[in-house]
Parts: C-alpha cells; sequence; structure tokens
C-alpha cells in the first residue's frame, strides 16, 4: 500500500471518530441540561393544587388535571392515599394520584408537599376548590388554604353561570390585591383552560 494513502486513511478514521465522540459528547450535555432544567422547574415550586369538598365528607386533593376533571365527572381516582382525620374540620383527606405518583415516596410528590407545608408555591400558582357546587379560583396560596381552613374569602369576584355545567366560580383577592382586574382575568382565563371551556 502506498505509504501516503496509509496516512490519509487513518487520518480520515482519526477524524471520523473524533466526530463520534463528539456527537455523543452533544448529546450527553442535551440530556444534561434537559435535566438541570427540570431541577429548575422542579425548585420554581408547585404550579397547581385542586380540591374538593365532597358530599361524602371527605376532602380530595389533586395535583393532575386529568385525574381532577375525571373525578368531577363522577369518575373515582385509581390510586388515592388516605389520611383519616387530616383534612379540614378533622374530614378524611384523599389525594388523588397518578399512576407514577405511586412510584415514588410519598415526600417526593409535590402538590402532597405543598399541601403539607413541606413545598412552595410556583410564583403562577393556580388553584381551585370546589364547595357546594361552586368554584372557588385562586392564584395565591395562603389565600388558598386560608379558604380551605374557614371556608370563608373576604375579597372576591363572582361569576354565575361561568363555569362547567353553568356553576358559579369566584375569584378570590386578598388586601393587597382585591383591585387588580387585571388578575381577576387573567385567573378566568385559566380557569376556563383548565376546564376546557
Amino acid at each position: 500500500m502506498n505509504p501516503l494513502r496509509a496516512i490519509t486513511l487513518i487520518t480520515v478514521i482519526a477524524v471520523a471518530a473524533l466526530s463520534s465522540s463528539a456527537c455523543v459528547s452533544q448529546e450527553g450535555n442535551k440530556a444534561e441540561t434537559s435535566a438541570t432544567t427540570a431541577k429548575a422547574a422542579e425548585k420554581s415550586g408547585v404550579r397547581e393544587l385542586f380540591t374538593v369538598f365532597h358530599k361524602d365528607g371527605r376532602f380530595y386533593a389533586f395535583g393532575d388535571r386529568k385525574i381532577y376533571n375525571n373525578f368531577l365527572n363522577h369518575m373515582e381516582p385509581a390510586y388515592i392515599l388516605t389520611r383519616i382525620g387530616a383534612g379540614p374540620q378533622r374530614q378524611t383527606l384523599t389525594f388523588g394520584m397518578t399512576k407514577a405518583d405511586t412510584k415514588m415516596k410519598v415526600d417526593e410528590v409535590d402538590y402532597i408537599n405543598l399541601y403539607t407545608g413541606k413545598a412552595q408555591p410556583a410564583d403562577s400558582f393556580y388553584g381551585e376548590v370546589v364547595r357546594d357546587g361552586r368554584f372557588y379560583v385562586f392564584d395565591d396560596w395562603h389565600d388558598m388554604q386560608e379558604y380551605i381552613k374557614t371556608g370563608e374569602a373576604p375579597y372576591i369576584f363572582t361569576y354565575i353561570g361561568k363555569g362547567p355545567e353553568g356553576a358559579t366560580v369566584t375569584v378570590v383577592r386578598n388586601k393587597k390585591t382585591k383591585g387588580d382586574k387585571a388578575k381577576v382575568d387573567a385567573l378566568m382565563e385559566r380557569f376556563r383552560e383548565v376546564h376546557g371551556i
């Protein structure tokens, strides 16, 4: 074999090997970036919590929209975690869980941690409480906690017939946010998005 041709062939193989390892390295970096982004999202707080005071005397909490909406349509969650006497007014507290949630330790499930005080809400937090056929909508976790405990909300905007099947929707505000109509409108838009209406 011509020595020059042999050197060229070795060079081509070496360049190909370097290119291949660069591709693997870039893929690895993408995976690491994706994992870092996911962790950053986790640290930003819990985005949504949905709760229902049910006529059966239980208090249900959900972190997943699909399971929540199925429950509202009279479908019991397939996976639940029940804590007797841990709900408001010592009601039984039932968390409706996803299959993925059941594979995690309880203290790793973000919306359970939010409810129990071990996690923080996201800046863009959205919450709902369903009580006596009405929807109460929140963008402040503290306001939602207070409402769950007391059943009272001092500052509200009420929309009769604007919820699913003509239900009343009440947007709850606090002393600082009571006059911010733009946020009320944004919350109503988010409510419609959650319920597909």
